[in-house]
């Protein structure tokens, strides 16, 4: 057996197999693995093509949904800045209100003060001219009347004040 030269009948017999093979399978199998081949293609493209659509899209919205997020971002800025600033105010509001109300507590308790110290004063006075006028009556032995009990006191406080 020669391995350079194989038999003629083995040769003829093999080229004979290979063309009726070929044959059958061109008729038979290749028309359905082209088919297939051409509707994988189809898909693949297909699919491609979705694949990039979905790209698009997909940037799309991420474009969107980060203006929306910027313009979100801003606004909220915006409604914290507007917080501080009304917390500012009812802040100044509050102080105002309260300095306000200081402000009139002080003024009644002045008011108050100058009442009870004005009645003291009086009250002072008329014990003042009570006492004058038991004394003078002791002194004196006789009543004074009210005008001169009046000019006598009136003479003491106009000196204690000099003092």
């Amino acid at each position: 057996m020669d391995l350079i030269m194989p038999d003629p009948g083995t040769l003829i017999w093999t080229a004979a197999t290979f063309l009726v093979l070929f044959g059958a399978l061109s008729v038979f199998a290749w028309p359905k693995i082209l088919a297939a081949l051409r509707e994988r293609e189809e898909r693949i493209a297909s699919d491609i093509k979705a694949a990039e659509d979905a790209k698009h899209e997909a940037s799309a919205r991420l474009a969107t949904l980060e203006e929306r997020l910027e313009k979100a971002r801003l606004e909220a800025n915006a409604i914290i800045e507007e917080g501080k600033a009304d917390a500012e105010k009812l802040k100044h509001e509050y102080l105002e209100s309260q300095r306000n109300e200081a402000e009139a507590i002080r003024m009644r308790l002045s008011r108050e003060l100058s009442l009870a110290k004005d009645k003291a004063v009086e009250e002072i006075r008329q014990e003042a001219v009570n006492m004058a006028f038991e004394m003078s009556r002791r002194i004196v032995g006789k009543a004074l009347s009210p005008a001169d009990h009046a000019e006598l006191i009136d003479r003491f406080i106009a000196e204690y004040q000099r003092k």
